[in-house]
């Protein structure tokens, strides 16, 4: 990746050779989480560095491959945002 695409100060020092960047994830509502392990799902939302983002889809991978499935896309809700913004 060229340099200067992340902002230094978000990233935080995995180890001396890795920085990464974290976010907190969406919370999965329970009437939509599949029954098999959430290990085996993906969850998309568009990175925005100003505020949380409301619309998450979740993802199933076919099998080997770079293509996804889209299973559901919900909304947080207001408070659920709030608190996640307060996590970054």
């Amino acid at each position: 990746m060229p340099r200067n695409i992340f902002d230094d100060n978000r990233l935080r020092t995995l180890s001396d050779k890795y920085k990464i960047l974290r976010s907190p994830v969406p919370h999965v509502p329970p009437e939509i989480r599949p029954k098999t392990q959430l290990s085996n799902w993906y969850i998309l939302f568009e990175a925005n560095w100003e505020e949380y983002p409301i619309d998450p889809f979740l993802l199933r991978r076919i099998g080997d491959t770079m293509f996804f499935i889209v299973e559901e896309e919900w909304e947080l809700t207001e408070l659920e945002a709030m608190i996640a913004s307060g996590l970054r």
